[in-house]
Parts: C-alpha cells; structure tokens; sequence
C-alpha cells in the first residue's frame, strides 16, 4: 500500500464516487467513517487507505478491485448523458436511471458469464431495414409487419403473448421495473449492444405489459445509438409532426397489434360477436381482458386496424369514461369503488375522477396515488379489482 501513488488512488475514488452520484458523507458513512473529512482526504490524496476500507468501498460503489485502484476503465466514467439526447443529458434524474441500469447491466453480465448462462440468441437490431420518416401511414405499415416479425421470431401462438416476459429474456433483453421521473413510461437503452428495458413501476399492471412491448419496438428499431424515452403525456401539439413522434406512433401501433393480432382478434369474435357491424363497449372489454390490455389499447388497436373508425372509436372511448364517471355505474362496480374508497379513506367521486384521468393519459399513475392520497400497491389493487367486476 504503501509504494502506491496516493493521488491516483483518490482521484480514481473520486471519480467513481461522481459517476455513481454519491455525496462525500454518504460515502464516509457507508464505510464506517464519522465524517465526510476523511473521503476528502482520500480523494486528495491526503490519507492512507486502509485495508478494512477496501472492501466497503467496492461494495458501496460497486466496483471491483481494479477499478477502484485505476487498473481497470469503470464503464461509468463515460458519462451516462452520452446516451440521451438534448435537455434529457443534463436532467440529473434520467442520468441516475441510465447510470443505474448501466450498473445493473454490468453486473448481470458478470453473474452470467461466471454461470455461463448467457442468452442463447439475441435479437438483432433493424433500424435499417425499417427507416424513420415522416409518414404515419408509413409508421403503421412498419408496425404491423415488425409486429408480426417479432411474434414469429418469439414464438408467440395466435391469441394472447403467453410468457411475454420470458421470451424476452431468453432472447437477451432485460428488463425490470423502476420508479421513473415524473412524465416518463418506459425508457430503452443499450450497454455494450445489449437492450435494457425499464417500465414505470406506479403503473397497473395491463399499462406495464402495453408499454413492454411498446419498449420492444425501440429495442428492434430505435436504440442503436441513443436512449428512447416513452412519455407519459404532455405532448406539444403545435411544433407539427416530426420524425420521433412517428417513432412514438410506431411503437404505439406495434405494441397494439404486436398484443392484439388481427388473426387472433378475428378468433375470437367469431361466434361472440360481429366485427362488421359497430362493436359495443362491452365487446371491447372482453377483447381487452382476454388479451390482457386495458380498455382503451383494445379500442385503439381496432381502429388502427381498421375493424372500427377513428370516429367511432372516439365515441366508444368518450361513452365508456362518461359511464364510468356517472353516478349509475353498474351496482357490482358501484360497490366496489365505495369499499375501496373506505379502505384507503378517499371519496368514491375522487376514485371516479382518477379512473377517467388515467384513461385519458391525463396524469400519470403516481400523480393519481397522490391524488387518491394512497400508495401505489392500494390503488393498483382497487384498478385490477375494478376491471375485474367491469369485465365480469
């Protein structure tokens, strides 16, 4: 220890502790040190380190050995801003995620080489074949062909996507469930070529499986280079039309129809009900929980293939959120939403007003838990247990 550049040392500690977004104190209390002086010292160069604190130091800011004493580049001192485009570089939030799955990523790598249980395919990246324009019909012919490219390649049957999850990851993708920043639904990323998927962790559980296989979409076309970013809301209509909005679009569609193929749809309405003639809001929700979607990605993927008009969809969505707002809901409904709003001490009008904000896309799902004043697990529960009495 003692023949080593000390000021190397400090300055390696220095920068590992930057790019992992740790405070001096933080730091010194996770390796057993009274006060945030002494990893000051360190980094200057100023203090011996010693041999109880190596391995608390690895720990904390998850790095091997080599890294920290320099010998090894930290795949963190690239900044993870690289990655994302514009004012998302400099949003400190979105750098902590990226920096964080870049960690996780790294790790995950080491455990399955050491296993040697790494994927045994992986999916290969198609930008090129399916290049970005500004054409929305364009994006919507793309999304159907990709969608059906994806279920073949993934093995997925006609009806619903069963193991989803699975054939993601033996396909080579992570994937997990993070608390995101406030607007943001998904965020798709790569590491060393590799796809990694994050969902926003407040959303139910029908809007997480959408936004997964909206995430694929940027996995198979969009994450070449940068980080894609799914937004929750706050779109601005004024700017007009662009290139990433058809890549938003395309991905929407691609998650619709990828969900909900137009064979399978077919499937399953024959001898239930007509798809030639205008489709009830109740046929909807049987499509929409036999395929394990929400009401309005079921309405959506209809119209986008054509079984329904814009207009029309328009009308079922407004009638569906006019009904679910009223006061005469359906009495099993209407039970429900007064015994949640007594378990989680909220009002059944403020239960009402959530439910018809995050079918609009209005808020997102942790602005509804604020709004709701529950967390997220109640009031996921109260969304599951009301779409089960709705589809029942």
């Amino acid at each position: 220890m003692r023949s080593y550049n000390y000021r190397q040392l400090g300055e390696s500690i220095q920068a590992l502790r930057k790019a992992r977004n740790l405070s001096q104190t933080a730091l010194a209390l996770a390796i057993g040190l009274r006060s945030p002086r002494a990893i000051s010292e360190l980094e200057n160069g100023k203090r011996e380190l010693r041999g109880s604190e190596i391995q608390a130091l690895c720990e904390k800011m998850e790095c091997t050995l080599a890294e920290l004493f320099g010998l090894e580049p930290d795949p963190l001192q690239v900044t993870a801003g690289a990655c994302l485009r514009g004012d998302d570089a400099n949003n400190e939030e979105l750098v902590r995620v990226v920096r964080r799955a870049q960690r996780q990523m790294k790790r995950i790598s080491e455990i399955e080489e050491t296993l040697g249980r790494k994927p045994t395919s992986q999916l290969p990246s198609l930008d090129k074949r399916y290049p970005q324009n500004r054409s929305s019909e364009r994006a919507r012919e793309q999304a159907i062909e990709l969608a059906g490219w994806a279920r073949n390649v993934l093995g997925a049957r006609d009806g619903p996507v069963e193991y989803f999850e699975q054939k993601l990851e033996d396909n080579g993708i992570v994937w997990t469930t993070w608390d995101l920043p406030e607007g943001v639904s998904g965020l798709t990323l790569r590491y060393n070529g590799r796809p990694f998927i994050i969902v926003e962790a407040r959303e139910h559980e029908q809007r997480q499986r959408f936004t997964l296989a909206h995430e694929l979409a940027h996995v198979l076309v969009d994450t070449a280079k940068y980080a894609v970013l799914t937004r929750s809301y706050g779109e601005d209509k004024r700017r007009g039309r662009t290139i990433d909005d058809n890549k938003e679009l395309r991905a929407n569609h691609f998650a619709g129809v990828f969900l909900m193929p137009e064979s399978s749809i077919r499937e399953f309405a024959e001898g239930r009900f007509q798809l030639k003639g205008p489709i009830r809001s109740e046929d909807i929700s049987r499509l929409a929980k036999h395929f394990q979607v929400s009401f309005q990605a079921a309405a959506k993927t209809l119209a986008h293939l054509g079984f329904i008009t814009w207009k029309h969809y328009a009308q079922i969505k407004d009638s569906q959120l006019e009904m679910r707002a009223s006061q005469h809901i359906p009495e099993q409904l209407s039970e429900v939403v007064h015994m949640w709003a007594t378990k989680i001490e909220s009002t059944p009008r403020m239960l009402r007003l959530v439910i018809e904000a995050l079918e609009k896309d209005l808020i997102t799902f942790s602005r509804a838990c604020e709004l709701a004043m529950c967390d997220r697990e109640a009031l996921n529960s109260f969304l599951m247990e009301y779409n089960r009495a709705e589809n029942a």
